[in-house]
């Protein structure tokens, strides 16, 4: 991800998998609903598939990630838990580069780092990050974190 942001700028990113967003609560009330929720959830496994991109500064280069049942029930278990309205269509994924580049340069990215990333992890844990609008990416921060599972 560093020679990614290195050719191409953009804000550094944290390697994440975002399970909900546009939460607006009190930090205090956010942070019980999240470890509601992570005792909801049992650790599952997510497997990364192709380096993808759009024309979305938070979707510059991305990877896709594999539909699994694990891990749609927990986007639906996020929702519930946070009270917010019914699920969004869900598509999971993980960032590589955040910015507004041009398509050539995206693909280059992508063809570079093997189109493909045959990998996978355990999701362990759930963070509760402010990532609000108003602030800029490199502002973002880990208010809470909670094991899955307990």
């Amino acid at each position: 991800m560093n020679k990614l942001h290195r050719r191409a700028g953009g804000p550094p990113v944290r390697p994440h998998v975002t399970l909900l967003s546009g939460i607006e609560n009190t930090q205090a009330r956010a942070e019980i609903k999240l470890k509601h929720l992570a005792m909801r959830i049992k650790a599952f496994p997510i497997r990364l598939e192709q380096i993808a991109w759009r024309q979305d500064y938070f979707r510059c280069l991305f990877v896709t990630i594999a539909p699994s049942a694990e891990l749609e029930a927990a986007h639906r278990i996020a929702h519930e838990v946070f009270e917010m309205g019914p699920p969004d269509p869900f598509e999971p994924h993980l960032s590589l580069l955040y910015g507004n580049i041009d398509e050539p340069l995206k693909k280059e990215l992508a063809l570079d780092a093997g189109g493909t990333l045959n990998v996978g992890f355990d999701v362990g844990s759930l963070q509760l990050v402010n990532a609000s609008p108003s602030l800029p990416v490199t502002a973002w921060q880990v208010i809470a974190e909670h094991a899955v599972g307990q």
